[in-house]
C-alpha cells in the first residue's frame, strides 16, 4: 500500500505519517517488561507476621520466587533471630510501620512531627538488624493523613516505592510512590487471567496479611496462586516491588 506522496507505507503510517517515529513513547510504553512478558507479578507480604516466616518463605524458596516483606517493627522486634534469614534470600525488605492506620488511612491523634519519627525510627531499625535501606513502604488507603495534616509529603520523601490497599492493577503511567495492589480472593483470579492474556504491560502487586483466618481457605489459596505464578513464570515478569519499580522508573524516564 502506498502514501499519500507515492511511497510505501511503512507498519504504524497514518495519513502518510510514521506514528511510530512521531510518537516514539507511545510505542514504548506499550512495550513488553525487560524479559519479553507483558504482565509484571509481586507477591507482598504485609505486617512481618509468624504465619509470613515460618509458612510463606520455605513455599517462596521452593518455588523459586522473590517477595517483598513489609515489615513492621512492633511485630518482629521480639523474635528478630527468626527474620534474619529473610536477609540471605532474594526477597526485599520493606516497611509497614503504621498497625494504628484505619482502612482509609486515617491515623487519629498523629501528627507530623510524630509520624516522621516513627518513620525515621523504622528505617533505623532496618538498618540496623537487617543491615539494608528500606525503599519501600505499604500502607493502608490511598494515602496517610491525621487531623489536621496529610503524611504523603513526608512519606514520599522517605520511599521511592509506596503501595497503597487501594484495589487495581498497575500500568506504565503509574506513579512508583501511588501503586495500588489487588488482593487475591478466590482462584483463579479472572482479573490476574485477563492481564496475563493482554498484550500492553500491567503490573499486579497481590498483597497477603494474615493467613490463619477461620479455616484453611485463604492457606490454600495463598499455596495455589503462588503455584500457579510459578508455572507462568516464562509469561511473567516476577520481582520484589523494588525490582518492578526500577524498571517502570526507567521507561517512564525520558532519556534512558
Amino acid at each position: 500500500m502506498r502514501n499519500s506522496n507515492g511511497g510505501v507505507m511503512e507498519p504504524g503510517d497514518v495519513f502518510g505519517m510514521n506514528t511510530k517515529k512521531l510518537y516514539p513513547m507511545l510505542s514504548e510504553a506499550n512495550a513488553p517488561w525487560s524479559n519479553g512478558a507483558y504482565l509484571a507479578v509481586s507477591i507482598v507480604y504485609v505486617g512481618g507476621l509468624d504465619e509470613h516466616r515460618d509458612l510463606a518463605l520455605p513455599l517462596l524458596r521452593q518455588l523459586s520466587l522473590p517477595a517483598t516483606f513489609f515489615l513492621d517493627p512492633i511485630n518482629v522486634i521480639d523474635d528478630v533471630r527468626r527474620w534474619e534469614s529473610v536477609k540471605a534470600t532474594p526477597h526485599e525488605i520493606g516497611l509497614a510501620p503504621f498497625s494504628e492506620a484505619q482502612k482509609s488511612g486515617f491515623m487519629p491523634g498523629w501528627t507530623q512531627g510524630a509520624f516522621g519519627e516513627e518513620v525515621r525510627s523504622a528505617k533505623q531499625f532496618c538498618r540496623e538488624v537487617f543491615g539494608v535501606a528500606a525503599t519501600s513502604l505499604y500502607h493502608p488507603g490511598h494515602s496517610l493523613f491525621g487531623d489536621q495534616a496529610n503524611f504523603s509529603v513526608i512519606a514520599q520523601r522517605e520511599f521511592q516505592n509506596i503501595v497503597t490497599s487501594v484495589r487495581g492493577i498497575n500500568d506504565t503511567m503509574t506513579s512508583t510512590q501511588s501503586l495500588e495492589s489487588h488482593e487475591v480472593l478466590r482462584y483463579p483470579d479472572q482479573d490476574f487471567r485477563a492481564s496475563l492474556a493482554a498484550e500492553e504491560p500491567r503490573w499486579i502487586i497481590i498483597p497477603y496479611g494474615p493467613l490463619f483466618e477461620g479455616d484453611n481457605t485463604k492457606i490454600l489459596m495463598h499455596r495455589m496462586l503462588l503455584e500457579s505464578v510459578g508455572r507462568e513464570r516464562k509469561r511473567l515478569r516476577i520481582g520484589t516491588v523494588s525490582e518492578i519499580a526500577a524498571e517502570l522508573r526507567k521507561r517512564q524516564s525520558p532519556v534512558h
